[in-house]
This record gives C-alpha cells, structure tokens and sequence, in this order.
C-alpha cells in the first residue's frame, strides 16, 4: 500500500511533527517557482549595470513575500558578477 493514513512524524515514525511527502512536494515546487519569479525581478532591476536607488517607505507593513524578496535582491547585489544566489 502507498502512503499512510498517518502523519508523518520525525524519524518517519507516526505523530503530528511532519507532513504529507506530496504536500513537502508542493511546497517544494511553489518555493523554486518564487525563487525564479525574484531572479525575473532582480535581473530586471539590475539588467544595464547602471547604479540603481530603490526608496522603501514603510517596511513595518510589508507582507513576508516581499520580505522575502527584498533579502534575496539584497543577496544579489552583494555577489560577485556571474555568481547565482539562492
């Protein structure tokens, strides 16, 4: 039989500490999707090599995906030219 009826705890043992594998697999596919959606928008941002200023008003407000992709434009901008963030 494939799958189980249970949830999947730590060690693959039975309780409430993991998940389904297909939803770590769903989880797993929209986090690659947002990570290529931020390369689209820093490669966009930093396409041409010119100097760039970006304002950010009220970060206090900001909801986690944009949190998330302030952090990652950040990262790129601190690599080396040619090398890939994740």
């Amino acid at each position: 039989m494939t799958g189980s009826a249970e949830p999947l705890g730590e060690g693959g043992e039975g309780g409430t500490g993991g998940t389904w594998p297909e939803a770590a697999g769903a989880a797993r596919d929209g986090e690659d999707t947002r990570l290529a959606l931020f390369d689209q928008v820093a490669d966009a941002l930093l396409r041409g090599g010119r100097p760039l200023v970006a304002v950010l008003d009220d970060l206090q407000w900001a909801d986690a995906a944009s949190v998330l992709l302030l952090g990652h434009l950040g990262r790129r901008v601190r690599a080396p030219a040619g090398e890939h963030v994740p």
